[in-house]
This record gives structure tokens, C-alpha cells and sequence, in this order.
């Protein structure tokens, strides 16, 4: 009962205007706090930039480079680990099925998808 009051409130256009602001609100939070970790990010980069210039100016420019690469070096080694983590257990997903599909079969029961209607 409380339950069908709740969808009622949220299919009148008040409830879809509250539901949408509060979606807008943590969306902002989220949003807000990625840009600080941005700006953040930046101002590391320039300290760094900024240690390297005092430190031998006429090789700055070479020593970014070699920063530079070595950060894209890194960055192309972490996603090439994702994307074999994603694989390894996308096979094991794959692998994991076809045990269940084959015990499924032993044991004699009819497969029967799961139902899309919940009640």
C-alpha cells in the first residue's frame, strides 16, 4: 500500500520534477568533485613543469617529453591490464555457463530463462 502511494507521487509531474532535481543534484556532486580532481591534476602537472624549468632550463623541454612518454607508457600498460582482466573474466563468465548449462543437463531439469515480469 505504502509502496503504490510512492509510484503514484512519483508519476505526477511533481514527483517527476523532484526525482529529476535530486538526480541533477547528485549528478553535480559527482561532476564537482571530478573537476576538482582535474584542477588538481593540472596543478601537479605545472609543479612539475615548473621544477623541471629551475631546475636545468635548457633541457626542460626534453625532460617533459620523457615524462610525457614515460605517463603514456604507463597509461597504455594499465589499460592493456584492464582490457585482459576484462577478457579473462568475460571467458570465465563464458566457461561458468557452460558448466552450468552441462550440470543443468545431467541433472535432467528443463532450461528455462529467467521470467522478465517481476510480481
Amino acid at each position: 500500500m505504502i509502496m503504490e502511494q510512492v509510484f503514484h507521487y512519483l508519476s505526477t509531474p511533481a514527483g517527476i520534477l523532484v526525482a529529476i532535481f535530486g538526480a541533477l543534484l547528485i549528478l553535480y556532486f559527482m561532476l564537482k568533485k571530478l573537476v576538482k580532481l582535474a584542477l588538481l591534476v593540472v596543478l601537479i602537472l605545472f609543479g612539475l613543469a615548473g621544477y623541471y624549468y629551475f631546475q636545468d632550463p635548457a633541457t626542460m623541454p626534453q625532460k617533459m617529453k620523457q615524462t610525457l612518454r614515460g605517463a603514456k607508457a604507463k597509461t597504455e600498460s594499465a589499460v592493456e591490464k584492464g582490457k585482459g582482466a576484462y577478457r579473462t573474466g568475460r571467458d570465465i563468465y563464458g566457461k561458468g555457463k557452460e558448466l552450468s548449462q552441462t550440470l543443468d543437463k545431467l541433472k535432467g531439469t528443463p532450461q528455462q530463462p529467467p521470467s522478465p515480469e517481476r510480481k
